[in-house]
């Protein structure tokens, strides 16, 4: 028994050996994993790749866009600055540079949008400088 136990120890320790990662380079495309969709949805692309080095522009985001592969929780940016998200709320939206603004019944947030290609943008909260961590959202044009 006390062979086992020593034995599963050490397997454990050298398992557990800490590696460093390799060095970000900021030459390169941003990469932004994605985690899997719910169960029972076809899976997500393990990363959407930033290729798009322009900001998002006003014309870019007028459409539906989808917060899960196949269109899933799908929200509306329509041209006349009004919005609608998955669960039908409506609202405005406005977007000046880089900042996306969408406005519902007693609330009112905005983001930081990226355009990752032609047909996803990043969406997270404006950095303060904390250095909190921020999470960002992904949507697909559907």
């Amino acid at each position: 028994m006390r062979r086992a136990f020593a034995l599963a120890a050490a397997i454990c320790l050298a398992s557990c050996s800490e590696t460093t990662p390799p060095p970000v380079s900021l030459s390169e495309p941003t990469s932004i994993p994605v985690t899997a969709d719910s169960a029972g949805e076809p899976p997500a692309p393990e990363t959407f790749v930033d290729t798009d080095p322009s900001p998002l522009t006003r014309e870019e985001l007028i459409g539906m866009w989808g917060l899960r592969s196949g269109c899933g929780q799908p929200a509306v940016f329509s041209e006349d600055g009004s919005f609608s998200d998955y669960t039908g709320q409506p609202g405005q939206w406005s977007l000046q540079g880089d900042l996306l603004t969408i406005t519902k019944p007693g609330q009112s947030y905005s983001n930081e949008v990226n355009p990752l290609n032609a047909n996803t943008f990043s969406a997270s909260p404006p950095d303060d400088h904390s250095g909190r961590i921020r999470t960002f959202v992904v949507y697909q044009r559907c």
